[in-house]
């Protein structure tokens, strides 16, 4: 089975955002690195994030990165590499600035039938760098068949803490590489329209697949695609209770 990242598409709507903030002094929250390096195949780079608090205090970040397209499809895996670095920070779950909660908080949504959808959740209160350097990595490869889905976010939060002397605070995330891939449309019939050749896609047969096709001993099923598919063909077909198209083969 071959596959096709989603993130990494030009059509695809990609959505970067950060924040931060601190108590009891200065603080800075400080970006690094390109947004295409989430999604670059590349685990040598990394978008950051750096929290900074000068003194005994606090300072919480956060990282949310989502991509969103058209047309829903059946995700066969996720792939996540992200890491924490922290230095003094001590976790308590009776203390929460603002009510953003004294922890470190990941997690990987999907937007299946239009809803968020958590796939994955990892939270700790540990005393993670409490007066040293501290590492953790989320590190995901997660495979399935989740079918329906238009989109992915990925969540960090994470807060510093320290009253215990003149100690700075210091949180960064750096996030290597977040990837998400749906089944490629093989070609498995060819059409002619207009004096033009139309490849239409399809993959492996299931039994939501209302349309297929029989190469010998091989099975294929045809998905249908709304118009607004950016795969969708000018070949159209009645499902039955709209119209739709057939898709083109990557």
């Amino acid at each position: 089975m071959n596959y096709i990242e989603m993130i990494g598409q030009p059509s695809t709507t990609k959505t970067l955002n950060y924040s931060g903030n601190g108590g009891d002094g200065a603080y800075s929250i400080t970006p690094s690195g390109a947004q295409s390096y989430i999604y670059d195949s590349n685990t040598g780079t990394a978008f950051g994030v750096l929290g900074y608090h000068y003194s005994d205090g606090w300072v919480y970040i956060t990282l949310d990165f989502s991509a969103e397209w058209v047309g829903a499809c059946k995700i066969w895996r996720i792939y996540c590499i992200s890491q924490l670095q922290t230095y003094g920070g001590n976790y308590r779950t009776d203390w929460t600035p603002n009510g953003q909660g004294g922890y470190r908080l990941y997690y990987i949504q999907l937007k299946i039938n239009g809803v968020w959808t958590m796939i994955d959740s990892y939270s700790l209160t540990d005393g993670l760098g409490s007066n040293q350097w501290g590492y953790e990595n989320y590190n995901r490869d997660i495979s399935s068949g989740w079918e329906n889905v238009t989109g992915i976010r990925l969540h960090h939060q994470h807060v510093s803490y320290s009253y215990e002397g003149d100690r700075y605070q210091h949180a960064r995330y750096y996030l290597s590489e977040l990837n998400v891939y749906r089944e490629k449309y093989e070609e498995v019939l060819r059409l002619r329209k207009n004096n033009s050749t139309i490849r239409i896609g399809g993959h492996e047969m299931t039994s939501n697949h209302k349309l297929r096709i029989r190469d010998n001993e091989m099975k294929r099923g045809i998905p249908l695609v709304d118009a607004t598919d950016p795969l969708a063909s000018p070949i159209k077909i009645y499902d039955g209770s709209a119209a739709k198209f057939l898709p083109l083969a990557d």
